[in-house]
C-alpha cells in the first residue's frame, strides 16, 4: 500500500492487533530521489499505536543487481541502500527486493551455467 492510502485503510490495518503492512513508495525514484521526511511523518501519524509488521517495498525496476558492470551494481547498491533509509526513518523492520535472478535466467531462457549463471553469482557476491 502506498502512504497516501493509509489514512484510508488505517482502521482495517489496526484490526486484530495489527495487520501486517508493507509500504510500497520505496520503489519509486521520485520518492528516494526527493525529500521524504513528509511521506514519513504522515506514515509516524496515521500508524501511531500500530503494532503489525511494518515492511517497505525496495525499488527494482531497471535494478539488476548481477549486472557485469561493477559501476552500474554500485548505483544499484546505492538506491538499495537509500530505500533502506527510507525503511529506517518510517519504522519499518524489512525490506523486500527481487531476486537478481531475472525469471531465473531469462523470460524464454532457462537459468542455467550455460546461459551465465557462473556470472551472475559472483557478480551479486560483490555488489
Amino acid at each position: 500500500m502506498t502512504v497516501e492510502l493509509l489514512p484510508s485503510y488505517r482502521d482495517w490495518l489496526f484490526e486484530h492487533g495489527g495487520r501486517d503492512l508493507e509500504l510500497q513508495d520505496a520503489v519509486r525514484h521520485e520518492v528516494l530521489d526527493g525529500d521524504w521526511a513528509p511521506l514519513v511523518r504522515q506514515v509516524r501519524s496515521v500508524l501511531a499505536g500500530y503494532h503489525g509488521r511494518l515492511g517497505v517495498h525496495g525499488p527494482y525496476d531497471g535494478l539488476w543487481m548481477a549486472s557485469f558492470d561493477p559501476f552500474v551494481r554500485r548505483m544499484i547498491a546505492e538506491r538499495y541502500r537509500r530505500a533502506l533509509e527510507f525503511a529506517a526513518e518510517v519504522g519499518a523492520s524489512h525490506m523486500v527486493i527481487h531476486s537478481p535472478f531475472l525469471f531465473f535466467g531469462h523470460p524464454q531462457m532457462a537459468h542455467a551455467p550455460c546461459n551465465g549463471l557462473q556470472y551472475e553469482i559472483p557478480s551479486c557476491a560483490t555488489s
